[in-house]
């Protein structure tokens, strides 16, 4: 087949983007053609032959009319969407598969696909994965960004309400745009254009049934990795690897190692927090790492702690630590308790709540016994493996060529 890959970022920036160009290799090596598109970038990791890409665009930066410019393009990018016209008549693939597309895309590149399929001689199939919330919600994380509430409110298309209580960020301003965009397309009903969409957890599935437009195209598909099981002599420390934001609870995990000055942390990220572990006796900062490197890292801790505080989907960081023989201490949100087997591979706390954190933590760092029953018990947890996600993919794919364009009724 012939596959075109989209989404906004094609340099490796987190989750999704580790998602795309794994998957772009997964289905290279079964012998699929796949060209990408996305914005350009002089570092981009992967594109298309015939050098059609996104204008490079930063959010914010803008001002006076050029501001007003910039965000009607971040809802309804018309020129985007000629791009992507371009590039499907030239690279005339079978299926399209959507990824991270808002604001810097904008769904426009939907529209533009589903032109595609409506004119094509040949079945095509739209695809999309969702990463985040903000096909259903004008937040992307279901939260609110200035009172820390996690809220799906918005779920039954009364977007005013996110404009009007600030929730995204940036406040109201901000989440004004948001609700215009959230507004727009929910009105033009674009994501029912697409033939299916795929979910990573079943509480993100549950979160996008309740959405009539994406009713009977839902589907749940766990995400792969292709991670080698590692096996790493262990050291005594509790990692945490992410993004050093508020949303996934480095704050809330700070309190509680400045409690406990002898359990050593390692940090192995970057972000807004790295400031705030200046000072600590017992938190290293390990800075940004990948590949190998991280790898070692995350095998030789005791735990990883996975504290989110947002409706995480299927975070890879949970993946990661498993195939590595590492047990995980998550949050008891969004997707992570599909992740961990309680008990067994791990345990849960509930999420914001740093007194119930603190005493798994210490539960666990005491009986060094547990953790390694534990780590242990990690060599027995299957994740997603390439061969059957590749397998599953391949029969969406195929359903979604089935469904004509003439089904979507506007």
């Amino acid at each position: 087949m012939k596959i075109l890959q989209v989404s906004k970022f094609l340099v490796r920036r987190g989750g999704v983007e580790t998602y795309l160009l794994d998957l772009g290799s997964l289905l290279e090596n079964a012998g699929h053609e796949v060209q990408y598109f996305g914005m350009d970038d002089p570092n981009k990791l992967v594109g298309n032959k015939w050098g059609i890409y996104a204008p490079a665009m930063e959010l914010g930066g803008a001002q006076g009319l050029d501001r007003v410019r910039d965000i009607g393009r971040s809802i309804d990018s018309v020129e985007n969407g000629r791009r992507m016209a371009r590039l499907l008549d030239a690279f005339q693939p079978d299926i399209v598969h959507f990824n991270n597309i808002h604001y810097h895309l904008t769904p426009s590149v939907i529209r533009a696909a589903f032109e595609y399929k409506s004119r094509s001689n040949h079945p095509v199939g739209l695809v999309m994965t969702m990463h985040d919330y903000h096909s259903v919600v004008p937040c992307d994380g279901c939260m609110n960004n200035r009172t820390y509430e996690i809220c799906d409110r918005c779920l039954d298309g009364h977007f005013a309400r996110c404009a009007f209580r600030g929730c995204t960020r940036g406040g109201r301003a901000k989440s004004a745009v948001a609700a215009i965009e959230a507004s727009y397309w929910r009105r033009r009903r674009v994501y029912g254009m697409l033939d299916a969409v795929i979910c990573p957890s079943k509480y993100m599935k549950d979160k996008f049934d309740r959405v009539g437009d994406f009713a009977g195209l839902t589907l749940h598909l766990p995400n792969f990795t292709n991670l080698e099981r590692r096996s790493y002599a262990k050291d005594r420390y509790v990692l945490y690897f992410g993004a050093y934001n508020r949303d996934k609870g480095v704050g809330t995990l700070l309190e509680v190692a400045k409690k406990h000055p002898e359990i050593p942390f390692k940090f192995a990220g970057k972000g807004p927090y790295a400031s705030s572990m200046v000072g600590i006796p017992n938190v290293e900062d390990l800075g940004f790492n990948t590949g190998e490197v991280l790898h070692a890292i995350v095998g030789r801790a005791t735990l990883t702690v996975m504290p989110s505080e947002w409706l995480e989907n299927s975070p890879f960081a949970v993946l990661e630590a498993l195939c590595s023989g590492t047990p995980v201490l998550g949050a008891r949100i969004g997707g992570i308790p599909e992740l961990i087997y309680e008990g067994v591979t791990g345990e849960l706390f509930e999420f914001r709540n740093s007194s119930d954190l603190e005493s798994k933590l210490i539960l666990l760092w005491n009986d060094p016994e547990r953790c390694s029953r534990y780590a242990a018990n990690c060599a027995s947890f299957e994740p997603m493996s390439p061969g059957r996600y590749l397998d599953a993919l391949t029969e969406i794919y195929a359903g979604a060529m089935k469904r004509k364009a003439e089904e979507f009724s506007k």
